[in-house]
């Protein structure tokens, strides 16, 4: 499968309101053009609440480029990423689908625009564009 054609996932918007309209930002080039983007930006205030996308588990860890991050491994076989958070909520573990998990922040390589970069990566596989999911879930 090329990257991210023909897939959908059925999942909940990871961002509550408000929030920018949803671009789709899918291998738009990075730090002059030595890398990808490989997720899908959503732009809100910084302290806005990020949600489950679907029920799983839950790994708070820190990056360099990510900053304050999340990875929830989906009960559906899916790996979800949220980057650039300002706070988690909560801590490691399951979580049900719609749980707040963290905020909305500029951490990382985000420094001064607060945005959720959101990844979803089918089986734990390669990412592929969230953008259909991410349309599909009303965001």
């Amino acid at each position: 499968r090329a990257a991210g054609v023909g897939f959908t996932d059925f999942i909940i918007c990871p961002v509550g309101e408000p929030h920018s309209p949803i671009y789709d930002s899918w291998l738009a080039p990075r730090d002059g053009g030595t890398r990808l983007h490989l997720g899908n930006d959503i732009l809100a205030p910084a302290g806005t609440p990020l949600y489950a996308v679907v029920s799983g588990v839950v790994t708070q860890k820190t990056n360099r480029f990510g900053g304050i991050t999340i990875s929830l491994m989906g009960d559906n076989g899916n790996r979800y990423y949220y980057a650039h958070l300002s706070a988690w909520e909560g801590g490691n573990g399951w979580v049900p689908q719609g749980t707040v998990i963290g905020y909305v922040g500029d951490t990382g390589n985000a420094t001064g625009i607060p945005h959720l970069h959101f990844q979803i990566m089918p089986g734990n596989g390669v990412p592929v564009n969230p953008y259909p999911s991410i349309v599909q879930a009303g965001c």
